[in-house]
């Protein structure tokens, strides 16, 4: 395409030579020429109906090999004397060729391109030496202001950096000296850890579940927390012979009062320790005696389990991709639950042929009723089964035509799928972060969503070299504006891009 438009113009300096190639400018019409050359190629680049606009070798043809094209470019190239974008404020520093995927197909024309700024020169690969199989980080309000602050697990213990209302951080702090590698011997493949509410005061408590059991540290509503206390003598390692890789454990309120109840997915079936409404628990109760490992013979690399709302009593039911499909079990509103039901035939190891390593899925609001709709990543996209209002659901519809295992060539293992709200309508837009940065499919509000757009040329595991098992990466809103922002752990720390 790029060759097609750079023969016709060379013509036309020609043409309109006067005896020098750049005299040729002070004809009107070779300007003209050079503004529709360039918003032809513009349409072309943001045309998502051709996806080989994204491969430089494609845009760029026999020239590809050039040593011109490879080399580096100014202002990404690091020599000095450095200026924006790559100084301050946008602060990109990140290296690129005529290659780079923002250089052959630039985002945006129309607006200002929402800037990537690194926000904390910790938590991440290199600055800090955090690991994804060591150091579980999180995006969470600490402190009920709406804005997100930055939680880590470190080696000596939970690392904070508050929020300073603006979408910058202040300095890490240490804040619990335990919970962490070294504080305390926590393992990601032997110990879970959440942030949940278990006092009802609107603030984040940590949840671990650690070797004796149930660890909760409260926090004190400003960022920092009190000391752990076990609080349940089961659902641990040790207590219980509780596993990663069998029994998935979660923090969630089940009862509609704003205190976190804790379920466990164990051999038996499913475990409810309820909340005593002042953050303590009562001692866990059977309470399904299925979706269990022994019980159903559910499997973590098989059997993704979720808790979201599908009746819209703001009370979570329990919902499970099996092998015949999607099973719901009714949330009795008292932390007990109906039996399980088979409610779509489809999206299950057998029904349909969904595999964990292939094809995410989600339980989430789409339209905006209060009741949890099925969303899948497939191999030919995004499949939507639309709750019909009472907990029942459509048939499994595809609703975009990428994001998918062969539709896109999406893989779990290099490219994080999310659905969250971007624009603040109170409805989740798909999220994908692919090869040249990352895409947003957004919701037309009827759990349908418009053709997927490159928003940011990084994040990605081309654009900017991010890989799944090095740096993790989150929607959150860090500003306090209604939209979910992209925040993600790279190499020399925490990096975010404000949703505009």
């Amino acid at each position: 395409m790029r060759r097609s438009l750079e023969i016709v113009h060379n013509a036309m300096h020609g043409f309109v030579n006067m005896g020098s190639a750049h005299v040729s400018f002070r004809d009107p019409f070779v300007f003209l020429l050079h503004s529709n050359v360039d918003r032809l190629y513009a349409r072309w680049q943001t045309d998502p109906a051709h996806p080989e606009r994204l491969d430089p070798n494609v845009v760029y043809g026999s020239e590809s090999t050039d040593a011109r094209i490879n080399s580096n470019i100014r202002p990404w190239s690091g020599a000095p004397p450095t200026t924006r974008p790559w100084a301050p404020p946008e602060n990109q520093q990140v290296v690129k060729t005529y290659k780079h995927p923002t250089v052959v197909a630039p985002p945006r024309y129309d607006t200002n391109h929402p800037a990537i700024q690194l926000v904390v020169a910790n938590f991440g690969y290199n600055a800090g030496g955090w690991r994804v199989e060591r150091h579980p980080r999180l995006v969470v309000d600490l402190t009920g202001d709406r804005r997100a602050d930055i939680i880590g697990f470190g080696n000596a213990g939970v690392w904070v950096a508050r929020n300073n209302g603006n979408g910058t951080f202040q300095s890490p702090q240490l804040a619990v000296g335990n919970f962490g590698y070294d504080a305390g011997g926590w393992r990601v493949e032997r110990h879970p850890r959440f942030l949940a509410d278990t006092t009802g005061d609107g603030r984040p408590d940590i949840v671990g579940f650690g070797n004796a059991g149930v660890w909760v540290s409260r926090n004190n509503g400003n960022g920092t927390f009190q000391l752990p206390q076990l609080l349940v003598g089961n659902f641990g390692y040790d207590a219980g012979g509780w596993r990663v890789e069998m029994h998935p454990r979660l923090v969630v309120d089940l009862t509609g009062d704003r205190r976190a109840d804790i379920v466990g997915f164990g051999n038996a079936g499913v475990w409810v320790a309820r909340n005593n409404g002042d953050g303590t628990f009562q001692d866990p109760q059977l309470v399904v005696d299925n979706f269990g490992y022994n019980a159903g013979g559910w499997r973590v690399e098989r059997h993704p389990r979720f808790l979201a709302d599908t009746t819209g009593d703001g009370r979570p039911d329990i919902v499970g991709f099996g092998n015949a499909g999607v099973w719901v079990a009714r949330n009795n509103g008292d932390g007990t639950f109906q039996a399980p039901q088979l409610m779509v035939n489809n999206f299950g190891y057998d029904a349909g042929g969904w595999r964990v390593e292939r094809h995410p899925r989600l339980v989430v609001d789409l339209t905006g009723d209060g009741r949890a709709d099925i969303v899948g990543f497939g191999n030919a996209g995004v499949w939507v089964a639309r709750n019909n209002g009472d907990g029942t659901f459509q048939d499994p519809q595809l609703v975009v035509g990428n994001f998918g295992y062969e539709a896109g060539g999406w893989r779990v293992d290099m490219h994080p799928r999310f659905l969250a709200d971007t624009t603040g309508d109170g409805r989740p837009d798909v999220v994908g972060f692919g090869d040249f940065g990352v895409w947003v499919a957004r919701n037309n509000g009827d759990g349908t969503f418009q053709p997927p757009q490159l928003i940011v040329g990084n994040f990605a595991y081309i654009a900017g070299g991010w890989r799944v098992d090095m740096h993790p990466r989150f929607l959150a809103d860090i500003s306090g504006d209604g939209r979910a922002d992209i925040v993600g752990f790279g190499n020399a720390g925490v990096w975010v891009s404000i949703s505009i």
